[in-house]
């Protein structure tokens, strides 16, 4: 136990590296969806699920066919979802009428134009 007349000894703080924003997401876009995330979880899920859709197309419009892979970690990272959220997001949306299709050599394409 501690004696009550020594002095609480104070937290050393660890210095952190300032890291800045990823191009991409814009910081106003990051923090909605963190304040939704913080504040409501079903309509942070529904918004993330969203920004997924528009995300992984603009990705594919600009770079072309990408792996499974490069999917969930780009999702993750820009939506602060964990990597097996986005993989449930990719797979729900590679249904028959949904937006994006797997190529035979196991990439993924997105066959609906994004606003």
């Amino acid at each position: 136990m501690r004696d009550e007349t020594q002095p609480v000894r104070k937290r050393r703080r660890i210095a952190r590296k300032r890291i800045m924003p990823a191009p991409g997401r814009s910081t106003s876009e990051r923090a909605e969806l963190a304040e939704l995330k913080r504040t409501d979880l079903n309509a942070f899920n529904l918004a993330a699920e969203d920004a997924f859709i528009n995300l992984i197309c603009k990705l594919i419009v600009e770079e072309g066919p990408r792996t499974v892979r490069a999917v969930m970690s780009e999702a993750s990272f820009e939506l602060d979802v964990s990597p097996e959220t986005a993989k449930r997001y990719l797979f729900k949306h590679t249904a028959r009428r949904a937006h994006f299709r797997f190529t035979p050599d196991g990439r993924v394409t997105c066959d609906h134009a994004i606003d």
